[in-house]
């Protein structure tokens, strides 16, 4: 139980940073241009790691002495993990029915038109599985007294705040910024040429004519 928890524990935090950084990355977050900072050496993302660390140890402090707000919030964990799942399957699904669903380039793996049948069976899932997790009942939620109504409902109301949080908060301040930040844009492709004695060569493919489009 001890190496489950913490192998999940790691896959979270991974799960985290990567969504922060791909977020700020689009400048779909405030502050977007230091979240999507790279590490000059590492080249990996310097403050997303800091910023899951730090705000899972405050909420795990905040709650030490709670435990049956802590259990509430460990009870909708997956229900917010389920719900992120559901929110990307959707409009995966939509774009198939709607047969906008870019193919993709040759050799690489593709559904074809199963691809709508299994998108469509995962979204139900998904939001069944969302109510089946979000029911409000005692035994989930409120275990044991005191019984509030609020920890009951804990299911729906933390993911509801949080999803109306998130959309204040794209709507009125990010929904006009988004877009690649500049410092993240592609600009220049460098290729090793072996016919030209290992050395290497800045090929500019910044310009539309650069690359095909494609899926990606």
């Amino acid at each position: 139980a001890t190496i489950a928890v913490f192998v999940c524990l790691l896959a979270n935090q991974t799960g985290a940073v990567n969504m922060i950084f791909a977020m700020a990355r689009d400048n779909a977050l405030p502050g977007s241009h230091r979240l999507a900072k790279v590490a000059e050496h590492r080249r990996t993302p310097f403050f997303p790691p800091i910023l899951v660390a730090v705000i899972a140890a405050a909420i795990l402090l905040a709650l030490i002495k709670q435990p049956q707000i802590l259990l509430v919030t460990t009870s909708i964990t997956a229900t917010l993990a389920l719900l992120a799942y559901v929110l990307v399957v959707g409009p995966f699904a939509r774009l198939r029915m709607r047969g906008r669903w870019p193919e993709p380039a040759k050799g690489y793996f593709n559904l074809g038109k199963a691809g709508l049948v299994v998108s469509a069976l995962a979204f139900v899932w998904g939001i069944g599985m969302i109510i089946n997790l979000a029911w409000p009942r005692d035994v989930f939620y409120n275990p044991l007294p005191p019984f509030h109504w609020y920890l009951r409902w804990g299911g729906i109301i933390f993911p509801g705040i949080a999803l109306l949080i998130g959309f204040l908060v794209y709507w009125f301040i990010q929904r006009k910024k988004i877009g690649v930040l500049p410092e993240h844009a592609a600009q220049a492709l460098t290729a090793a040429m072996p016919e030209d004695g290992g050395r290497s060569r800045s090929l500019d493919v910044s310009g539309p004519e650069a690359a095909p489009e494609g899926p990606g």
